[in-house]
């Protein structure tokens, strides 16, 4: 994972490296999640789609499982950004409880490392995660507390 990010930044330059591990971090302190397999697609959640990594090669190291939850949080980039954001969105609808417990965190995640995006950026953002919230309810509870405090946080409410 740490080879694969290696030369990523974040927006504002600093290594991508931080968010995968933030978001697991967040799964398990946030969310109360100790499943190996949940806390690794965490990890992984963006190699398929922003890295040459294949959902093989995490099906082969890690198994099925985790190639499978990290695959369902993986957007497909094919999409235009608008389109991919509410196909995200609509997958998780769908998606397992742990899928979904998982893009809640990397949706805080983003929203609380948004350096260097406008207010106006940050705000359609947030506005775009009370959606990601709403199909994802019923999941866990503290996760999307804390979601939705960081939300309307941003949007001014």
């Amino acid at each position: 994972m740490i080879e694969k990010h290696g030369d990523q930044r974040r927006k504002d330059g600093r290594p991508y490296i931080i968010h995968p591990l933030r978001v697991a971090e967040t799964v398990r302190a946030v969310g109360g999640i100790e499943d190996y397999d949940v806390l690794l697609a965490a990890l992984f959640h963006d190699l398929i789609e922003d890295t040459d990594c294949s959902y093989s090669t995490i099906e082969f190291r890690f198994g099925a499982s985790v190639a499978d939850m990290v695959a369902d949080l993986s957007g497909d980039m094919r999409l235009p950004r608008a389109e991919r954001r509410a196909d995200v969105i609509e997958r998780a609808r769908r998606a397992s409880k742990e899928v979904r417990t998982v893009r809640l965190a990397d949706r805080l995640d983003n929203l609380l490392d948004m350096n260097g995006f406008s207010e106006q950026k940050k705000r359609a953002y947030a506005e775009d995660g009370l959606k990601l919230l709403d199909a994802c309810r019923g999941v866990n509870a503290a996760l999307e507390a804390e979601l939705q405090r960081v939300c309307d946080e941003l949007i001014g409410r």
